[in-house]
Order: C-alpha cells, then structure tokens, then sequence
C-alpha cells in the first residue's frame, strides 16, 4: 500500500524501483554525540570497553552509526548522546546558527533538533524551543534538561500566533507534516490527499509567521520528513516575494528540489532547496529549504 501511494511522486524520484526497495529496510541506528556533555572519543572509547560496534558519519563528526541499539548504556541516560535519525541532523546543519544567535525552535519536540543546535551553540546564546502540545513539551523539556542545553527557553505556543516582528537571527521550522519520509513508521491508512492539503494550509501559516518573527536578514530553514510537493515546495511558492531561497551544500548526498509538479510551476529558485531519500542519502526522506528574509 505504501508503494501505491508513492506512486504519485515516481515522475521526480529516480530510480524508483530502487526506492521501492529501500522502503523494505529501516534506516541505521543512529545517534548523535552530546559535545555539551563528551565527545566522540570518549564515547567511543566507552563502546569500546562494552564490546559495541560503530562506525563514524563521514559527513557528520558528531554522529555514528551502532550496529545494537545503545539505549541501555548509562551514557545514554546521562544524556552523552541522543537518538537521532541521521536525516534529522540535517536541518541544524543547515540552520548553522552563530554562538551568539537568538534562535527560535517553532516546532521543537521532542527536541532532537533544539539540544543539536545548542550544542552547536556550544551552550551560548539563546534558543527559544516551542511547542503546542503540553505532552510533548514535557518530553521536550525533559530531553533539553537531560542533554544539559542551558541556553533554551521553553514555551508552549500556536506557532502562527506567537506575536512579534523581526526578533530572531535564526527560525527552525521543522513542521508537522504526513510523515511520508519516515516510512519505517509510516502509517498509510491514515495518508489521504485531503489530510495533505490540510497539512499544507498549517504549513503556510506557520512559515509566513516564522517570516514575520526573523529578522531582515535573518535565516529560517524549512524543513519536513515527507515527499509531498503540496507540504514542500508549493508552501515555499507562496512566499518568494518575501524570502530568496539560498542555495546550500547538502553534507548527504541529495536532489534538488523540483520546479514543477501535475502542471503546478513552483518556480526555477526552488532547485536551491534538497530532497532527500533513503536510496540516494542513505536517509530517511527529508525536503529542506534554507530561506533569508528580504
């Protein structure tokens, strides 16, 4: 059932046999070391000692992959690492805030991209991590404690009516999205193209707030976990007279985001922005737009 609904996006997916099939397997286990708290060589030298085998992210000096889940080792609950899914990490990369930065987190729970970008941060600064739900910002709060971020602020809020204008240096909007790219975990009965186009009204609210919140100048990175072009790139073509799309060097490998889509022109700028999937990123699905406020 999965293939048949993926079948939409065959015109812009190459390969899509070979993406059929790596929608069988899940993606690696992977974790991101905590540096506010150890280091990959302290780490590892703890896997070591346990008899646990890894290997190193090539892209990503702070990531590695383990061939057992690790979430019984004491490291992990001191919180000298976190669970992460490689292609999460992608997007604070992007972001790629200064140390001093005033950040804003629209969606953080349960907060794998918040405790990054802290880390990144190297604990300075200032990180406003929100959240709607009071469930997940407890889970978010908990996991903000746990990796020892001193630098953030949790507030539950709507994020298209947190208030004000031109604030942040820099927004994440990591936003809800059908999830399509997360596909180990993906639940097709409840995939519909009128939960799509729902989805894609919240999208456009909750950028056009996050433009509103940054800075003249500023950077909001847009992210999602699913292929759908009406969750991707028809919510960025609403807002080119506001934002340029800035071109960014993937550290995965990665696509292009596409122009055009069922006779839907989204605009040349959008090649700027990167897809990607599992058979070419060795990822999960993810789309990813770095934008500046004109």
């Amino acid at each position: 059932m999965i293939g048949k609904i993926f079948r939409r996006y065959e015109e812009f997916i190459p390969d899509f046999q070979d993406f059929l099939e790596a929608l069988r397997e899940s993606p690696p286990f992977s974790i991101r070391v905590n540096t506010i708290k150890s280091s990959f060589e302290k780490l590892s030298d703890r896997f070591d000692e346990y008899g646990i085998n890894y290997e190193p992210v090539e892209w990503y000096r702070d990531a590695m992959i383990t061939e057992e889940r690790v979430t019984h080792t004491l490291e992990y609950y001191l919180g000298d690492f976190y669970v992460q899914e490689l292609a999460s990490m992608v997007p604070p990369l992007i972001l790629n805030p200064d140390e001093n930065s005033f950040v804003l987190d629209m969606c953080a729970a349960p907060g794998s991209k918040t405790t990054q970008i802290a880390q990144m941060m190297n604990n300075r600064g200032h990180i406003v991590a929100n959240d709607i739900e009071m469930e997940r910002v407890k889970i978010l709060r908990s996991n903000v404690k746990q990796m020892g971020c001193l630098n953030v602020t949790i507030t539950k809020r709507d994020g298209r009516k947190i208030r004000g204008e031109n604030i942040f240096d820099f927004v994440l909007l990591d936003a809800p999205c059908s999830g399509e790219g997360r596909h180990w975990k993906f639940n097709p009965l409840g995939w519909s193209e009128s939960k799509i186009k729902s989805l894609s009204k919240l999208q456009s609210s909750l950028l056009e707030n996050a433009i509103r919140l940054v800075k003249e100048g500023g950077v909001v990175v847009y992210s999602t976990c699913t292929y759908a072009p009406e969750e991707n790139e028809a919510v960025l073509s609403r807002f080119l007279d506001r934002v340029k799309i800035l071109g960014v060097k993937s550290p995965v490998r990665a696509l292009p985001g596409i122009t055009e889509w069922r006779g839907e022109f989204y605009g040349e700028e959008m090649k700027k922005a990167i897809r990607l999937f599992p058979h070419i990123s060795g990822t999960g699905g993810f789309f990813i737009a770095k934008l500046q406020k004109a």
